[in-house]
């Protein structure tokens, strides 16, 4: 799961940084990783943006995902890792996070001991993997817009 959430990380700031810093159009956008009975991975952006803004927001979230598969910035990279790295000292501030996190290892078939195991693999995972799990993401986007609907409609016509 180390590469799904570096690769959330980086679409995350890079999302975050345009979204929000410079189009001031949303709180925030976040994005984080799940994963199916069978191991394949989704990951999931979120983001409450203003009406004005939607088509450009999307349109941001399509440039910073097609820019990050065509290659992950190795000094971009390492900074996530820290940081993700520094995370995992609060991830379980209570006994519900840390059975929730325990639940999704014992649903994935994996075993309890992954759960000290992903920091290593943080810090390990390769570029290349990043780079081809945020390039799995560009090719095959869901992406689900709820709003009005002349908002809606012109956002989505930013995917087509």
């Amino acid at each position: 799961m180390a590469v799904p959430a570096l690769a959330a990380s980086l679409l995350t700031h890079r999302v975050n940084d345009q979204v929000r810093k410079k189009l001031g159009a949303s709180y925030g956008f976040h994005a984080s990783t799940g994963a199916f009975a069978d191991r394949s991975v989704y990951l999931r952006g979120r983001a409450a943006v203003d009406n004005a803004h939607a088509p450009q927001a999307l349109a941001i979230l399509k440039e910073e995902l097609a820019a990050l598969s065509s290659g992950v910035d190795t000094a971009e990279l390492d900074q996530t890792r820290w940081t993700r790295t520094l995370s995992y000292a609060v991830a379980y501030q209570s006994t519900t996070d840390l059975a929730d996190e325990l639940l999704e290892l014992k649903n994935l078939g994996l075993p309890t001991s992954d759960l000290d195991q992903n920091i290593q693999d943080v810090l390990s995972a390769p570029a290349a993997s990043v780079t081809e799990a945020l390039r799995a993401c560009a090719n095959a986007p869901v992406i689900v817009v709820t709003g009005d609907e002349s908002t809606v409609s012109s956002a989505q016509s930013t995917f087509k």
